[in-house]
């Protein structure tokens, strides 16, 4: 996930960056126990702001096992 992404569509961007997570998770991309850039990382790769990231996170972390590092700004895939 190191390429920027530029969200273009009509549907909400926190969604679309969810469903990237998801792809991802699904296509083994991110594996068990790998964690995700930070949110602010993933914001400036998005180009949108930190909490539009952090709702995507919280939407993942509703449909897939998913956990937040003590330190609140990573999660891994379990």
């Amino acid at each position: 996930m190191q390429q920027k992404k530029y969200i273009l569509s009509d549907r909400p961007v926190y969604r679309q960056i969810a469903e990237q997570i998801t792809a991802d998770i699904l296509s083994c991309k991110l594996r068990p126990g790998q964690q995700l850039q930070p949110i602010h990382q993933l914001s400036i790769q998005y180009h949108v702001n930190p909490n539009t990231v952090q709702h995507a996170a919280d939407d993942t972390t509703a449909s897939y096992d998913t956990k937040y590092q003590p330190n609140g700004v990573q999660f891994g895939v379990t």
